[in-house]
């Protein structure tokens, strides 16, 4: 992701956009999104351990500094306020294990998040939603969670949801991305030979 100011994402694993509306950029294999048409992110990782977690963390303090529309992201939102002008993204992790032990293990996930953010120094809220698989569902920022039941998918299915909720609000509200001030930046390295031009006009 890059905005208009230069600023860049760190790379993502699943990025969420609405193809209909918006396009890419494309730099040989690497593909480029304009952040204002970022939506969702999701991180996948195979097993969250306190490494990980500071990496989330870090990763998705960065995805918070980019500008869409040269504008400050909406801020963190509670209790179903309504939404500011500004672009909001929906940060989230994917993870398919964890190293704590199952036992008391969604109290303790939740802990060590916010333990390792207030150690870096970086807000929980900066993460919308945690998934780990067979596990449950953590919304950090709000300090909530909800175990898996064994062979259900319930927590799954609200993560899913969550999602789905977000793309629905936040991209009827999304005001285009300015592709004519991204060409203008792309368009820089132009010389004009002034002298030709002239030459042809009095011939």
């Amino acid at each position: 992701m890059v905005d208009l100011l230069g600023n860049h994402s760190p790379q993502l694993d699943v990025i969420i956009s609405d193809r209909m509306r918006n396009a890419a950029f494309y730099g040989g294999s690497i593909v480029i999104v304009p952040a204002e048409a970022l939506l969702v992110s999701i991180e996948v990782k195979s097993t969250l351990d306190a490494t990980e977690v500071i990496s989330i963390l870090k990763s998705a303090a960065k995805l918070r500094r980019l500008r869409p529309f040269k504008e400050k992201l909406s801020t963190f939102r509670r209790g179903g306020i309504a939404a500011e002008g500004r672009a909001r993204y929906f940060h989230c992790v994917f993870a398919y294990d964890s190293d704590l032990s199952t036992s008391g293990w969604l109290f303790a996930e939740m802990e060590r998040f916010h333990r390792l953010a207030g150690e870096i120094r970086i807000p929980c809220s900066v993460v919308d939603r945690v998934y780990i698989a067979n596990r449950g569902l953590l919304n950090v920022g709000e300090a909530a969670g909800v175990k898996e039941r064994p062979n259900d998918g319930t927590s799954l299915l609200q993560f899913y949801m969550h999602i789905l909720n977000f793309l629905s609000q936040e991209n009827a509200r999304r005001e285009p991305v300015p592709y004519i001030e991204y060409a203008r930046k792309m368009c820089a390295g132009w010389k004009r030979f002034h002298a030709l031009i002239s030459s042809q006009s009095s011939q």
